[in-house]
């Protein structure tokens, strides 16, 4: 019997092993569900971290999707012995059971891994009882700290054509208007987790930005953002709201107040498509103060209101289609504010052994409520955004030499990205082009380990 269990397993695990990946990250399991080489190849390195619960849950989401893989089954029960899910592995145990095809060697395994189990629990809480120890429920916690520098080819907006409206008059950019700058952000973000059950994740995140610029300060900020969420897998469904709150100190602009419910959710259809859809809410308030800016402030708080329906596509396990509708529904202080928002994204990631490479492109149709007339009394106001996105990302031991020597648990993380944002408009003061370049370096501490590293040296 253990000679059948082992090549099980073994065969298991050379199926996996028959497709090479790059170290898979959560969002991409999460982003396919149903793909069974990507979730094995997952739990599979989940397992070599010793991340038993991220193993277990990629292990039954694939269970409920192929019911009738009997060498899976075996795989998730070899997982679940190592945990302290007796239930689970007694649920699962009799699952297997009623399989009419059961061969009689593997019943008399399955009832002696049950009795095995049963002493290993009993002894287990009766060691914990003995120590006063608690049982872990699942918290996690991690602390990121970034950097990064953008490099922005028109920091200040200035129109495409070098010319601006003011109460009807048609006026040149004023001479020694900074285009070219560079800013800098750093920022410390802390993540306090709760995996509740195998399909149930509670979420805060908080997290401090200082944003400066080179060359000026229009664009210093910090910025202070909290957010809370929850994700509860519902057999194809896979439900995530949550609520933000955010606070932007500018050091030459009102400072902004932003509240922000909303619900990002996804629907299995089959193993390479996925429907995601969502909705957002939010109110963003500018403070009245200084005086002189107050009017401004005033202006530009708003309401919004908008949802989205897109389509994940699998083309081939490390290859991610999607595209995605949105519509936006902004409610202004002032009506030549307020404005309703259309668009389209579409997007393109590959998985490379060194990173990802994501390709996206939006395409929006802002069409503003009522003319500003102290711009321009005659034009009626419509923005058409283009926005083409290059990014590539991963883990800087992967393209480092070496690194991985320094960095053995992979909490080294870089980002880079090109975008240009390209507006046309039919009032010539909001026809701009942008141009950005970032680069940024992201290291993860797992205060978790830290404290349970605390624990045992006390």
């Amino acid at each position: 019997m253990n000679i059948l269990k082992i090549f099980i397993v073994s065969l298991v695990i050379f199926l996996v092993n028959g497709n090479a990946y790059s170290e898979i990250t959560l969002e991409q399991v999460l982003n396919n569900p149903g793909d069974l080489k990507l979730n094995l190849e997952y739990a599979k390195q989940q397992e070599e971290a010793g991340k038993l619960k991220s193993t277990i849950a990629a292990l039954e989401r694939l269970n409920l999707l192929y019911p009738q893989n009997t060498d899976l089954k075996l795989y998730l029960l070899s997982v679940l012995t190592k945990t302290d899910s007796n239930d689970k592995v007694l649920e699962l145990i009799e699952e297997m059971k009623k399989n009419p095809n059961l061969s009689a060697d593997m019943k008399e395994y399955l009832d002696k891994t049950i009795k095995e189990r049963d002493q290993s629990v009993k002894d287990n809480k009766d060691q914990q009882l003995a120590l006063g120890q608690k049982i872990n429920k699942g918290w996690y916690s991690f602390l990121d700290l970034s950097y990064s520098q953008t490099n922005n080819s028109n920091i200040e907006a200035v129109s495409k054509t070098g010319y601006f409206y003011n109460a009807d008059i048609e006026y040149p950019n004023a001479d020694g208007t900074i285009r070219r700058d560079m800013t800098y952000a750093k920022t410390a973000s802390l993540t306090i987790g709760n995996n509740i059950d195998e399909n149930t994740t509670i979420n805060l995140n908080t997290s401090l930005t200082l944003n400066t610029e080179r060359n000026s300060f229009h664009d210093d900020y910090d910025l202070s953002s909290s957010t809370l969420s929850y994700s509860k897998s519902l057999g194809n469904n896979i439900l995530l709201p949550y609520f933000s709150y955010n606070r932007q100190n500018y050091r030459a602009q009102p400072d902004l107040n932003s509240k922000l419910i909303g619900m990002n959710n996804k629907y299995i259809l089959n193993n390479q498509n996925s429907l995601n859809y969502g909705f957002i809410l939010s109110h963003n308030s500018y403070n009245q103060k200084p005086s002189d800016l107050a009017l401004y402030a005033d202006y530009k708080s708003n309401k919004t209101q908008g949802a989205h329906i897109g389509n994940d596509f699998l083309l081939t396990p490390i290859d991610l289609f999607n595209v995605k509708l949105y519509v936006k529904d902004i409610e202004a202080g002032a009506s030549f504010n307020s404005y309703t928002n259309k668009g389209i994204s579409i997007s393109y990631s590959h998985i490379f052994p060194v990173g990802v490479l994501k390709f996206q492109a939006d395409r929006e149709n802002n069409a503003y409520h009522h003319i500003d007339e102290d711009i321009n009394s005659t034009i009626e106001r419509t923005d058409k955004p283009r926005v083409y996105d290059v990014s590539f990302s991963g883990q800087i031991k992967n393209i480092v030499p070496g690194f991985d020597n320094i960095d053995k648990e992979g909490n080294w993380f870089f980002y880079s990205n090109y975008k240009i944002n390209d507006v046309n408009s039919t009032v010539q003061n909001y026809s701009t082009k942008q141009k950005y370049l970032t680069f940024g370096v992201t290291k993860r501490f797992n205060i978790g380990e830290y404290i349970d590293y605390a624990k045992k040296s006390f």
